[in-house]
């Protein structure tokens, strides 16, 4: 896969549309039917369209604008394609231009249920078994028997390798999770009165690898020590054994963690090692608990991109081309985006005394102000956290049921008992508020398609970084291999569809 070119990149996050987007979360707007919009100037020409919108069509304004990133650059382009202010068609077109292509790697491999799971879990575990065995099939891993899992939680993954023959070590830092795996292997091996139809079959016994289950705080030490122990525990003669490593979803900044141990592994070159790196397949995801300060940028290559704000990484996990694919995700797209622009326009309801000064100096002991981001090893990122959007009310409101969004004035109600104070609901039909909830909806739109160009960013430099890392021969003149793979379909709810190849 083509990687996006860095100065390219680099234009597009320091873009002032794009920088003034991530750093004005609506929430922070404090938009007031009394006073000027506090909004950029760089906004103005499609924050007016926004506005001025909702007469000229029976499709909210937002929708347009997904159509709009949804199509070809050629349609986006042309002027008759879309109704688009100038400046908002020509960041559309920047940010395409710097995605990574997330068309689905074809696997060739008969697609079987698997019993336990829900189908976005099913297809992301028959893919990577698939893509695994079908990695480990080529002549130069001949002989690659023994996989470490990390990050196992429930060991769906880990099973189903281990039904392929391999011998599995899966890692897991929660004792919880680890007990929930070894749970359902016992349950998955007792007798059952009846395999559910169409389902597939446990693996005869003969055929099946073996499964290890070890509970670790994962650090790039503690992960090769893990893995150390674990070799040393098997009965084999052979030495060093080389261990493939595999990874579903490796949370936060566990995907550069794994791949420390691994560079620093794979560079010594000591003949008595227990075991050897021999490959490594891993799909990160939780962009917003990873550490930008000591996790982005690693490379030489995309060393000239800025860092990354928290907003950058919260937005990193969106994925709007797929929120119109069929009429329950488009469901699921309005409820949030109501959910945004309700909790957005909320200051402006409240009476003049209810500012965020005031709510402060109520009681805010309540479990649901007392959130925290986790950073690991501690170092957050670098400068003021624009963009949250978790002001002192917002922490304050909390999380509301999906039932409380039915309505703006039923919200209001919801709020005000939350918040211990009372709301003010707009009239019927108020022209300010029908106006500005199309202007917000934009805007929310607007900051989630900057998601996967982020996401881009911060996978294109993790393989840049491995790449030159492993530049160096593995062993007799043979050379490293880094790809990126689109893994999964996002169609099938599998958000974070990318693979970080090592073999």
């Amino acid at each position: 896969m083509t990687l996006p070119n860095p100065l390219s990149l680099d234009a597009l996050l320091r873009n002032p549309h794009f920088t003034s987007l991530l750093a004005n979360h609506p929430n922070d707007l404090k938009l007031s039917a009394s006073s000027d919009s506090r909004v950029p100037e760089v906004w103005k020409e499609w924050w007016d369209w926004a506005g001025e919108y909702p007469g000229t069509s029976s499709e909210p304004a937002w929708i347009s604008v997904v159509r709009a990133y949804c199509s070809s650059n050629e349609h986006l382009q042309s002027p008759p394609g879309f109704s688009l202010p100038e400046p908002l068609r020509e960041l559309l077109l920047k940010v395409k231009d710097n995605e990574l292509d997330r068309t689905p790697y074809n696997i060739s491999e008969p697609v079987t249920p698997l019993r336990g799971m829900s189908p976005k879990k099913s297809h992301e575990v028959i893919r990577m078994t698939a893509y695994v065995k079908e990695i480990l099939k080529r002549p130069e891993h001949a002989g690659v028997k023994h996989v470490v899992d990390v990050g196992a939680g429930q060991g769906y993954l880990s099973r189903a390798l281990c039904d392929a023959g391999l011998h599995v070590l899966a890692i897991d830092g929660d004792d919880l999770q680890t007990e929930g795996a070894e749970k359902r292997i016992k349950a998955s091996t007792a007798p059952s009165r009846k395999n559910r139809r169409g389902a597939a079959s446990p693996a005869p016994q003969s055929s099946r690898g073996a499964l290890t289950h070890k509970t670790a705080h994962i650090t790039p030490e503690a992960l090769e020590d893990t893995v150390s122990s674990w070799i040393e525990e098997l009965d084999a003669t052979r030495r060093p054994i080389p261990v493939f490593f595999v990874a579903l979803h490796a949370c936060g900044s566990l995907t550069p963690d794994i791949f420390r141990m691994f560079v620093s592994r794979a560079s010594r070159k000591d003949g008595a090692s227990l075991w050897t790196p021999a490959g490594a397949c891993i799909v990160g995801c939780c962009y917003n608990l990873m550490s930008s300060a000591v996790d982005f940028p690693l490379s030489r290559a995309y060393e000239c991109l800025p860092h990354l704000s928290e907003a950058h990484l919260q937005m990193a996990a969106q994925m709007p081309a797929r929120w119109l694919d069929t009429p329950a995700s488009r469901t699921a797209a309005e409820l949030a985006i109501r959910k945004l622009v309700y909790r957005a326009l909320l200051e402006a309801h409240l009476p003049p005394p209810s500012t965020e000064a005031a709510i402060e100096s109520m009681n805010v002991s309540r479990a649901n102000s007392g959130s925290k981001v986790y950073r690991p090893r501690g170092a957050p990122a670098p400068g003021p956290t624009t963009g949250s959007g978790t002001g002192v009310i917002h922490r304050r409101l909390g999380k509301l049921p999906d039932s409380a969004y039915a309505s703006f004035t039923h919200f209001l109600a919801c709020a005000s008992e939350r918040l211990g104070v009372p709301t003010e609901a707009p009239p019927e039909g108020d022209a300010w508020f029908r106006r500005t909830q199309s202007q917000v909806e934009v805007l929310h739109v607007l900051r989630c398609i900057m998601g996967p160009g982020i996401e881009s960013a911060i996978v294109a430099d993790r393989v840049a970084w491995l790449r030159e890392a492993l530049a160096q021969p593995c062993a007799e003149g043979e050379k490293w291999e880094v790809e990126l793979v689109a893994l999964f379909d996002q169609a099938a709810g599998s958000a974070r569809n990318f693979a970080i190849v090592v073999c």
